[in-house]
């Protein structure tokens, strides 16, 4: 049975990261539905955080590719990605 999941996704960035419309879409193509973002700057970095919605079955409790694939692009400083509720 597929149920609905929230997490919190949060993305430390340098001046060579992506953009925030950039991290949305790659979100949003891996099924995330992106419910609330927030942002702290400064210090030539910005950190995003996301609040999201993962549909999946309650036996798929992997931390999502695209969090992953994120953690491992040029301009990523950090990622955190902590399940909520």
């Amino acid at each position: 049975m597929v149920m609905q999941f929230r997490a919190r996704l949060a993305l430390t960035v340098d001046e060579a990261g992506p953009a925030d419309g950039d991290i949305r879409r790659r979100l949003q193509d891996a099924a995330l539905t992106i419910r609330e973002t927030t942002l702290i700057a400064g210090g030539g970095r910005r950190t995003y955080v996301y609040d999201v919605i993962e549909m999946r079955s309650p036996a798929n409790a992997k931390v999502p590719d695209v969090v992953d694939a994120l953690g491992r692009q040029p301009g990523i400083c950090s990622v955190s990605w902590r399940p909520v509720g």
